[in-house]
């Protein structure tokens, strides 16, 4: 923007300033980004707010007046701009906006100034040089008195979500409901401004302050119904109302289709063990009080803002026994305002030990992903086996790596190596020839080399992939061919990289039927692996589950003349990967690896890069799938290391 145009929006902005009133904070913005686009609103008429809408103005409009407000790409408010058509036509233009996020409020009146109908639109990108349409259906206000000077005041004013607060009020229930009777605390006979906030600004938080159980009542169970959807745990004196719901639109807002999606996913699962399995805002195991920091929102806060630093306390209260806490929204955001407030405390340095830090490990910087790494790189690594001083005694719960360490793999962190060196497991792109480079994907806009054309964003790894399209469902498509696929997002047909659905399908085979031998083998060397906690027993068929019956003496098992600490490793190992799914796409070549290496030392006692596959031929497992899948090569029945 030349500096003739700058001084344009300033003198635009200090004049809107003065005649817009009290709610004119955001009116300069703080937006350094340069140019300037155009919307067009396209308006149509109703009777009402469901009534048919049509395109031809009514008569008494004498004046439409469209203003622009919202936020720029860097968060920062963008410069007003209002303008004032006095013709007739159906279609309004106006130009000057700064790029961004923008809302559009649209006013018909009638020669006397007042106004006969209304329409907003939220949401809407405003991109340089370029010229945005948006329809809008105008219809006659809803007059409550007392929020009038609410809503003339507040006019210009934008709200968490980063967009006009009186367009989001006026989209929403508590505007266009008239039938409601319940009193707020300062006599308010309908939802709105005052029957929220008080007519004298009595209250700014009334989520906080429980008001909104005023109108929706206090009779809550364990959970929260609403929408349909099974997404909340609430108790009496739950009042983070919005934790989930954005404020001055609580079910349509900015963000709706992010909540709808989030309260499908996994996150959000009020069912699912990872949060109803203890009670983990006061789960103390033995001194271990870190499950708190992943399987509880506030947890899980209170980790990340602490720069994670390993909690010492339990933020529960014991004669609390019925609150508990899925992963809601403001675990991983700080605010309504979605795609501006992701907590990031940095660089993840994940302090692998149970009760005591045995070790701390450094990610790299993966950006907004740096806010899945700490519940997705495991409990712990291999150093926990390190730290284990007596390997007669000691049952696999002491060195449990969890559930679901997709970071770790995909970082190449965590698994039991047999080698001392860390490159026979990781390798970056181009150390040795390697290709692999999904630890780089939404890293600083990387792009793959060998012919790739697609660069893949600022936002790391997990962001990159697992939320396709912004999808808070943290569900995937693997597939090559299918445009929605995430494999299709840099495995493009152009690029001439092989790549098939078949390829990526045979992967997966590939990698379980690994597993299935893996287990088949640990198992022959007496180490008998079962879902049941802390997982490995020395039968298949123990007097009972549970730590009084595991494994604890890991010198009598495996390979004769074999350590307990590479017992424990391989066992380790198998944990890791069968409680990772994906790890065949996350990192192939390092799960592999520590597949082979495992069965390679449970076969003869050493690693020296050969298995022989003849030794499993009659295994209850498809051994020509894990033969395949894991070796580079394959000769009279050896198989090479990959």
């Amino acid at each position: 923007m030349n500096s003739g145009c700058y001084v344009q929006f300033l003198l635009l902005a200090a004049l809107l300033m003065a005649i817009t009133g009290c709610g004119s904070s955001n009116l300069a913005g703080t937006s350094a980004n340069s140019g300037s686009g155009a919307v067009t609103a396209k308006l149509s008429y109703a009777t009402s707010k469901t009534a048919k809408a049509v395109a031809a103005l009514p008569a008494g409009v004498a004046t439409v007046e469209v203003a622009v407000t919202g936020t720029a790409a860097d968060g920062n408010a963008i410069p007003v701009v209002k303008g004032v058509f006095d013709n007739t036509t159906s279609s309004e233009t106006l130009n000057g906006i700064y790029p961004g996020t923008v809302t559009l409020g649209v006013l018909a009146k009638d020669i006397n100034g007042n106004v006969l109908y209304e329409g907003y639109a939220i949401n809407t990108t405003v991109t340089s040089g370029a010229t945005t349409s948006v329809a809008i259906t105008m219809t006659p206000p809803i007059v409550k008195a007392e929020n009038t000077a609410c809503t003339s005041c507040h006019e210009t004013t934008l709200d968490a979500t980063g967009q006009n607060l009186v367009a989001d009020y006026k989209q929403s229930g508590h505007y266009t409901n008239t039938s409601w009777t319940a009193n707020g605390k300062n006599g308010s006979t309908l939802p709105g401004c005052a029957g929220c906030h008080g007519t004298q600004h009595n209250d700014l938080a009334p989520s906080t302050s429980g008001r909104c159980f005023e109108c929706h009542g206090t009779n809550l169970s364990l959970r929260h119904v609403g929408s349909g959807t099974d997404a909340r745990y609430l108790s009496a004196g739950d009042n983070n109302c919005s934790a989930c719901h954005e404020p001055h639109n609580p079910i349509n807002g900015v963000g709706y289709q992010e909540r709808k999606d989030w309260a499908q996913s996994g996150h959000a699962a009020l069912s699912g063990l990872p949060f109803i399995d203890y009670d983990f805002k006061n789960k103390n195991n033995f001194g271990d009080v870190s499950c708190q920091r992943c399987h509880t929102t506030t947890g899980f806060v209170n980790f990340l803002t602490s720069g994670y630093t390993p909690p010492t306390t339990l933020w529960g209260n014991p004669a609390d026994t019925t609150t508990k806490e899925v992963i809601y929204c403001n675990a991983c955001h700080s605010s309504n305002d979605f795609k501006s407030s992701i907590r990031n405390a940095g660089q993840y340095t994940a302090p692998y030990g149970a009760a005591t830090v045995q070790a701390r490990v450094q990610y790299p910087d993966s950006a907004k992903s740096n806010v899945c790494l700490p519940c997705h790189v495991g409990q712990q690594n291999e150093t926990s086996i390190d730290a284990v001083t007596d390997f007669t005694n000691t049952n696999f719960g002491a060195v449990n790596s969890h559930y679901l360490a997709a970071g770790a793999i995909l970082n190449g962190k965590s698994g039991f190596k047999f080698y001392t060196s860390s490159t026979k497991y990781f390798q970056p792109y181009g150390v040795n020839g390697s290709h692999f480079a999904h630890d780089q994907i939404g890293v600083n806009n990387y792009k793959f080399p060998l012919g790739h054309t697609q660069p893949t964003g600022y936002d790391g790894p997990c962001v990159t992939c697992h939320m396709t399209k912004g999808s808070h469902t943290l569900n995937y498509k693997l597939g090559y061919t299918d445009p929605n696929g995430v494999c299709a997002k840099c495995h493009v047909p152009a690029d001439g990289h092989t790549m098939s659905d078949a390829i990526i399908e045979e992967e997966k085979e590939g990698y379980n039927a690994s597993l299935d031998l893996f287990k088949t083998i640990l198992a022959q060397n007496g180490m008998y692996f079962n879902a049941a906690y802390p997982y490995f027993y020395p039968s298949s068929t123990p007097a009972g589950y549970g730590p009084a019956y595991a494994l604890t003496n890991w010198t009598i098992v495996g390979p004769s003349g074999g350590t307990g600490k590479q017992n424990m490793g391989s066992a380790f190992n198998y944990n890791l990967l069968s409680h990772e799914p994906g790890a065949f796409t996350h990192n192939r070549s390092y799960a592999k690896r520590l597949i082979f290496d495992s069965i390679e030392y449970l076969q003869k006692r050493t690693v020296s890069g050969t298995i022989n596959f003849t030794s499993y031929s009659s295994a209850a497992v498809p051994v020509s799938k894990a033969r395949t899948y894991l070796s580079g090569s394959v000769s009279n029945g050896v198989g090479t290391r990959p």
